[in-house]
């Protein structure tokens, strides 16, 4: 005995983008991959969702962006916030 309640398929929809990038940790890790261990539904659809996030990933440049975007970006952020 875990200790832990599996998610439903209800629960495990709305978590299933977050557990196919890897961005579900602890608990509710665990409980996603007990539900996955025998429903085939949210295993095809984590799986989807996993190869979808592979491909968008091999969509950005193989470079990385010049060093002034990041003081640009956090520079208008900084200023939209004063703004509001």
């Amino acid at each position: 005995m875990t200790g832990l309640d599996e998610m439903t398929c209800g629960e495990l929809a709305d978590a299933a983008a977050e557990l196919a990038l890897g961005a579900l940790t602890g608990r509710e890790r665990a409980r996603a991959i007990l539900h996955l261990d025998y429903c085939a539904t949210c295993q095809e659809r984590v799986s989807r969702l996993a190869v979808t996030g592979d491909d968008l990933l091999g969509l950005l440049p193989d470079r990385d962006p010049p060093p002034e975007f990041e003081t640009g970006v956090l520079a208008r952020v900084s200023s939209n916030r004063s703004a509001q």
